[in-house]
């Protein structure tokens, strides 16, 4: 499995590494087949410039960050609610409690929220921030001023001493970024490591930390090609280490986080370089210590330019969005097969009225759904949430049995109302909705007897029946 600083959604709720998400998150049907977005847009009131990832709490509720809009155009915390689509504001920026935020929030086991922004605060160089669950009162908790770092942009996480951590792009000895930590009781805002160029600099990506409460990230630049590095910082001399620099052929510029697999090997995009220039899908192993380009970004319908951290599937899958190409050059999520080295198209953005340009990378609700945010247009041309629906759960089952000359196929455990597509042996297919129980079943009629293939196209399902003469 892999573990994702992205997805943590209580204070204390680090994944173990592995292969345990994997069974959160749907595929998409084979063939890579693009799949339809549905946009809710910003109107500026409730934000616009969503940069930032989401997250999604207990109750399937959404919620993230806007760099702009709000009551002052300085950015908000909002909440997107799925089953009316609709978002709110839920505190604005006003410049004193801080300004534009850009990364992802983190949500602790009583429901408070916590974040960064990248401007703002007593010295006008960024804040982190709480939201209080029940009243959503916005309290500036830290003000950067350039000697304990500037312009965070990522999020946070917890540490395993239940503390805050976090990077910030700038600042800091050498000016180069910093770690830092926010200590939730004495509400001390501290560097634990600075980024002195060789070692990185401008880091804008969220950290994960390991089953041992190691640190690890990418810096944009610096490194020895001054391209990006990876990076660790141990946890308890708080020592940082530069682990590999991009020379360009295998990528430049990492600006999202990472994910690890079992065996710690962390894998990451970077936004350019790779054979085709636009950007790569690598892999670092702790084994070998060596950087491994997995894919790179040449095929304009398929995107290119990536900025986001990836989000993990099943059985090697990884998910992304890329900024920019996907046929209408509005950018478009992506699949990535760690087993086979193949990228195939998730969905591609529309641009326009509905979104385009996402920055962030994606989130499941564990129900056959994406959801990720467009950083541009839009019908109020602010921004938007989209959401995929690839209908596949991850709990699916199909079942074939010949009875006389029908043969009888059954789906279980799909999600109720879902339409799922079910075929015998790639030609005869039918759609049809699962019931409250989430099963269907369908009578198909072969032309003669023999061995049947019947697929459940959605969550790439096979099930094999004979049917004797």
């Amino acid at each position: 499995m892999f573990q994702s600083a992205g997805n943590l959604r209580t204070r204390h709720c680090v994944p173990l590494i592995g292969w345990a998400l994997a069974c959160c998150f749907s595929l998409p049907a084979r063939g890579g087949t693009s799949w339809d977005v549905k946009f809710f847009p910003f109107n500026g009131a409730n934000g616009a410039v969503p940069l930032g990832a989401l997250i999604i709490d207990p109750r399937g509720d959404l919620w993230g960050t806007t760099t702009n809009g709000g009551a002052n155009n300085l950015g908000c915390v909002f909440r997107f609610d799925p089953v009316s689509d609709e978002i709110t504001a839920i505190a604005s920026f006003n410049g004193a409690n801080g300004g534009h935020p850009q990364g992802r929030l983190l949500m602790d086991r009583e429901g408070n929220l916590f974040g960064t922004t990248i401007s703002g605060g007593q010295s006008g160089m960024g804040t982190l921030f709480r939201i209080t669950a029940k009243t959503h009162e916005l309290v500036t908790l830290a003000s950067f001023d350039g000697g304990n770092g500037r312009d965070p942009s990522a999020g946070l996480v917890f540490g395993q001493d239940g503390n805050l951590y976090g990077t910030s792009r700038r600042g800091g000895p050498g000016n180069g970024g910093t770690v830092f930590k926010f200590d939730v009781s004495t509400g001390v805002l501290t560097v634990v490591a600075s980024f002195n160029g060789t070692t990185g600099r401008d880091p804008t990506g969220d950290l994960l930390i390991d089953a041992q409460g190691n640190f690890y990230g990418t810096t944009a630049f610096g490194g020895a090609h001054d391209l990006g590095t990876i990076f660790r910082v141990d946890a308890e001399t708080m020592a940082l280490t530069s682990l590999a620099s991009f020379s360009g052929a295998d990528g430049r510029y990492p600006m999202a986080g990472l994910v690890a697999d079992g065996a710690l090997n962390l894998y990451g995009t970077t936004w350019g370089g790779g054979p085709g220039g636009y950007g790569t899908i690598f892999r670092f192993s702790s084994a070998t210590q060596s950087l491994t380009t997995l894919a790179s970004f040449r095929r304009y319908h398929l995107g290119r330019y990536p900025r986001c951290t990836l989000l993990p599937g099943r059985k090697g899958v990884l998910f992304g969005t890329n900024t920019d190409g996907g046929s209408n050059g509005q950018g478009c999520a992506f699949v990535f097969d760690s087993e086979t080295g193949e990228v195939t198209r998730l969905a591609k953005l529309y641009g326009l009225g509905s979104g385009g340009d996402p920055f962030a990378g994606l989130i499941s609700d564990g129900n056959g759904r994406f959801y990720g945010t467009a950083s541009i247009n839009g019908a109020y041309d602010k921004g938007a949430v989209f959401r995929i629906d690839v209908g596949c759960v991850g709990r699916e089952s199909l079942s074939a049995v010949c009875k006389g000359d029908r043969v009888i196929a059954r789906n279980k455990n799909g999600r109720p109302g879902t339409s799922y597509e079910l075929c015998m042996d790639g030609v005869k297919c039918i759609q049809q909705e699962a019931d409250r129980n989430g099963r269907i079943r369908y009578v198909f009629k072969p032309a003669a007897a023999g061995r049947h293939l019947v697929s459940n196209t959605n969550c790439d399902l096979d099930a094999v029946v004979d049917c004797p003469e």
